[in-house]
């Protein structure tokens, strides 16, 4: 027996890309109360075979009637044969009802992105109301359920957040390291040939100062030899 949440083709709808400008006829429906419950089970191909998107990252972007607009991250269940999964965010369910404008974006690790048409996510009006909810115990735990799990989707986001910042400070430490050490490496190298130079200066100096000395002992014993003649 499957579970719930482990079983994608139950609460997913499947979408298959063939094409980023290839039709989206497939109908997405979801409601504030799936709570993370139902999403689309991506995948990419080209020509009808898997397409490997192993080095790319896949991302759900949509925007309401309002303004709102978020991404969310498709999970890369078996990127090598194109298959990525997502849930619906809670937040795109906010003004419900409202049909959600979306679209399908890859980023490849060239910097290169690809954008799928725009398709439509009908987000209908919650069919527990607040005033339901307080009517009924068995409905305020679910309502509750509901918050609390919308709860731990942003706190998992500031969560992510702050992850990245904290990584993104570490890089740049490290880069900083890694110059300040080429910098150190550089002035230790223009340090020895400094020194090297110098010695050169001094061995020629020497071999400068020998041949001068030689020059007038030469000098010396040439002027005694023909004094000596008289």
């Amino acid at each position: 027996m499957t579970e719930l949440k482990n079983n994608g083709a139950w609460r997913l709808t499947p979408l298959r890309l063939d094409s980023p400008d290839g039709a989206i006829t497939e109908v997405f429906r979801c409601a504030p109360e799936d709570a993370f419950g139902r999403g689309i089970a991506l995948t990419v191909t080209d020509g009808g075979s898997p397409m490997s998107l192993r080095d790319c990252t896949v991302y759900l972007a949509w925007s309401d009637r309002t303004g709102a607009w978020g991404t969310r991250e498709f999970a890369p269940v078996d990127p090598v044969n194109g298959y990525f999964e997502v849930d619906f965010p809670g937040e795109m369910a906010a003004n419900a009802p409202c049909d959600v404008r979306a679209c399908i974006a890859i980023y490849a690790t060239q910097g290169v992105v690809t954008t799928s048409r725009e398709f439509v996510i009908h987000v209908r009006r919650p069919i527990i109301s607040d005033e339901m909810a307080e009517a009924d115990e068995s409905l305020s735990i679910f309502a509750q359920a509901v918050v609390d799990l919308n709860t731990i989707e942003q706190e998992m986001a500031a969560k992510t957040s702050l992850w990245e910042r904290a990584e993104k400070a570490r890089a740049d430490a490290e880069a900083a390291r890694a110059a300040a050490e080429d910098d150190r490496a550089s002035a230790e190298a223009a340090r020895v040939a400094a020194e090297d130079a110098r010695k050169g200066e001094f061995a020629d100096w020497v071999a400068n100062r020998d041949e001068v000395t030689l020059s007038y002992v030469d000098g010396e014993t040439a002027v005694a030899a023909i004094e000596a003649l008289f």
